[in-house]
């Protein structure tokens, strides 16, 4: 879903194709609603996505395409802990990386993952779970 241009097309096609009473499942990192303009194009600029929902957008977007939704879990406080323990892996791993990969992509990457652990911190952006049903016949 991060990376759908068109997240309202997407759900819909699962709509179809789901059989009466299955589910989908998903994940994904959410922007907030009240983030800036600036700060939301440099997520989507990090990220390479024109678009990302926050939980309520995903919310509305499921009812839209006809989808009861079962399970609607904010594991926000998750994002910074996580990309924080990546980039320490990655930095304590620093010389194999540097050698594998090259030092300049790893400083990249590695500021790349402050910049998420950041964004969460300043509850810029988030991440939910939703389970939701295509309602049986």
């Amino acid at each position: 879903f991060l990376h759908a241009a068109d997240k309202q097309k997407v759900l819909d096609e699962a709509f179809r194709v789901i059989k009466p009473g299955g589910q989908i499942v998903f994940t994904d990192l959410l922007v907030r609603k009240d983030v800036s303009k600036e700060d939301r194009e440099r997520i989507y600029e990090r990220i390479k996505s024109p678009d990302m929902f926050d939980a309520a957008d995903y919310r509305e977007a499921l009812a839209r395409s006809g989808f009861d939704i079962k399970t609607d879990a904010d594991w926000s406080e998750n994002v910074a802990p996580t990309y924080a323990w990546v980039r320490s892996e990655l930095l304590r791993r620093k010389a194999e990386f540097d050698d594998r990969i090259g030092p300049d992509l790893v400083e990249r990457t590695a500021n790349a993952l402050q910049f998420w652990v950041d964004a969460a911190n300043a509850g810029k952006i988030g991440w939910a779970c939703f389970i939701a049903e295509k309602p049986a016949k």
